[in-house]
């Protein structure tokens, strides 16, 4: 169950002007219930990926993670302290919640 949520997405690489670093395109990704204990979403763009349920405990991440436009991540699970605290993070978090809300 676990592989399937995870790779439910298509991940792509590409180069940074900073150097070869991957980039993970989660964009539109059904993660819902997916286990990312200890994933590396640095330089991921997870714009409408459904995190439903997922497991963001200790996940490795950066200013360039794109939070925007994800779905139901207020209902991610293990959230990183610091990550609740990123104010990118917590504007996706309130527009996912009030999304969902809308939605009901």
């Amino acid at each position: 169950m676990i592989a399937e949520s995870f790779f439910l997405f298509s991940l792509f690489f590409h180069r940074i002007v900073t150097g070869v670093q991957p980039c993970a395109l989660f964009s539109g990704a059904n993660l819902m219930r997916a286990d990312l204990i200890d994933a590396y979403l640095s330089f991921a763009d997870l714009s409408f990926a459904d995190f439903s349920g997922a497991d963001l405990s200790n996940i490795k991440w950066n200013n360039q993670t794109k939070w925007s436009n994800t779905i139901n991540l207020h209902e991610a699970i293990g959230v990183p302290e610091d990550l609740q605290q990123n104010p990118e993070f917590a504007t996706a978090v309130a527009q996912s919640e009030a999304v969902s809300q809308q939605q009901e």
